[in-house]
């Protein structure tokens, strides 16, 4: 299943790369790549979309996805995620405008083009892995501490980055998610107290 998400995302990227567009693959595909793999059945993309390009967009995608410019435009419009489902295999993609979060400008600054596995020909803008340990940890508090295979992750992507972690850049930003508390635990689960 990896294998076709993989190769999904090489045609969007191949896509967005035409238009210019700005993204980066987060959430469960980007920590599968950093760290434990995980089953996932959607592809989670941080996206600069800029109003300009909301139709060339929509236009590029729909041959083989699902998706209307109408509700795309309605999503920026209020500053939250839409979605493109494609058409043959049922893999969605989770769009989430850049802007709604003080991280996500960071995140696009920071994400690295990475070689995917099982598909080598392949290679993408993927979030860091401190990038994806702190949405994680974000969203993890969000849920209001329920979403326990968040924590799983981010201890999986500790545990394969161990040493090659940027603990000052982990450090400030969870100050200003006000997710401190749960690094720390994260950290002392990975065996990477400090």
């Amino acid at each position: 299943m990896l294998t076709d998400l993989f190769r999904i995302l090489g045609h969007v990227d191949s896509l967005l790369g035409s238009l210019g567009i700005r993204y980066a693959v987060g959430g469960s595909l980007a920590s599968s790549v950093h760290g434990e793999v995980r089953a996932t059945n959607d592809i989670d993309v941080l996206i600069e979309l800029p109003d300009a390009l909301v139709a060339a967009f929509v236009a590029a995608l729909q041959p083989t996805f699902d998706i209307w410019e109408d509700s795309v435009r309605r999503a920026l419009a209020e500053h939250r995620p839409f979605s493109a489902l494609h058409r043959d295999w049922h893999v969605e993609i989770d769009f989430f405008p850049a802007g709604r979060s003080s991280l996500d400008a960071s995140e696009l600054g920071r994400c690295q083009r990475v070689q995917l596995p099982d598909a080598p020909e392949i290679q993408v803008p993927v979030a860091t892995p401190e990038d994806i340990i702190l949405r994680k940890l974000d969203w993890h508090a969000r849920s209001g501490n329920v979403l326990e295979r968040q924590l799983r992750d981010v201890v999986g992507v500790m545990k394969v980055q161990r040493g090659a972690l940027d603990l000052g850049y982990l450090r400030l930003w969870s100050r200003q998610l006000g997710v401190e508390h749960m690094l720390d635990q994260c950290l002392g689960e990975a065996g990477l107290d400090t």
